[in-house]
């Protein structure tokens, strides 16, 4: 009996990562209802877990998301983490691929919390922008392990854990 709660407690999580994907991506499209091909979208003031279930973890999550609402491939998107770095030609962004790299050129960062898109066309911008507006990114969101979420079950989540690849690549 015991498996079987287990299992349910763990799927709820699931089920409302899925409802609060529908709302993040709702919002976006109410705020910044066009979105063309080759956009950089930063979503901010979100966590990448609901538990241990993703929400937007991966970079293909939310880019593949927005194009199909959007209606066409070609945007790239990514979520504000606490060791997203600003860097003179762009935000690194760690993913189990490695740091991915997304240039300044038509980058826009949309806070959720805020309802508000900045572009942020190169590093001073990026700066003032995480300086003054995403001031609280370094403990916005639990403690998640990489890939595997946040630790519910007291334990179980770090014996499964992996860490990040650190190889870098460009977002084009």
């Amino acid at each position: 009996m015991s498996g079987a709660l287990t299992i349910d407690v763990l799927a709820r999580y699931w089920v409302e990562s899925y409802r609060l994907q529908n709302v993040f991506l709702s919002d976006i499209r109410s705020h910044i209802p066009v979105m063309p091909a080759g956009t950089r979208l930063i979503l901010d003031g979100i966590c990448p877990y609901n538990g241990p279930a993703p929400v937007f973890d991966a970079p293909w999550d939310l880019s593949s998301a927005l194009s199909i609402l959007y209606g066409h491939p070609g945007i790239k998107a990514n979520i504000v983490t606490r060791a997203l770095t600003v860097e003179p030609n762009g935000l690194t962004v760690p993913s189990g691929m490695g740091p991915i790299l997304y240039p300044f050129d038509q980058l826009i960062v949309y806070h959720f919390g805020r309802k508000e898109s900045y572009a942020l066309a190169d590093e001073q911008a990026a700066l003032r922008y995480f300086n003054n507006v995403s001031t609280d990114r370094a403990h916005r969101c639990p403690s998640d392990f990489y890939g595997n979420g946040v630790d519910v079950l007291g334990g179980v989540i770090p014996i499964l854990g992996r860490g990040p690849v650190l190889t870098q690549r460009t977002i084009q």
